[in-house]
């Protein structure tokens, strides 16, 4: 990370102060920059194109909001699925209706369930 902001400091005094509220991750071919925001993100890579060009490793721009969609992927959480919902009585309509709905994307929207707790 050093190097990075050496050479930083030496083009662009300012820019040093806003890379330093970004994570820096430096290794000898390389430097990753995580920026907190995509909007932050797009800045340093217009930034980097316009004036880090020369710097001489590879730099790489991350995003946390990139790293949290892709851990949520399809929101999908394994422990509610299909295979795990125990089916009684009292619920198997509602269990066939729900899976009916999720094997034919698009074939019936909305589906409303609405009933009673308990």
């Amino acid at each position: 990370m050093r190097d990075f902001l050496l050479f930083l400091e030496n083009r662009d005094r300012f820019a040093v102060g806003l890379f330093r509220q970004f994570s820096i991750e430096e290794t000898p071919s390389k430097v990753i920059i995580i920026t907190p925001t995509l909007e932050h993100k797009r800045w340093v890579l217009e930034y980097i194109k316009a004036r880090l060009s020369d710097y001489g490793k590879e730099i790489f721009v991350k995003s946390k909001e990139e790293e949290e969609r892709e851990d949520i992927k399809d929101g999908i959480q394994p422990k509610f699925s299909f295979e795990n919902f125990v089916v009684g009585k009292s619920n198997e309509l509602a269990y066939r209706v729900c899976f009916e709905v999720a094997s034919n994307p698009g074939s019936y929207s909305p589906l409303f369930i609405y009933g009673g707790v308990g």
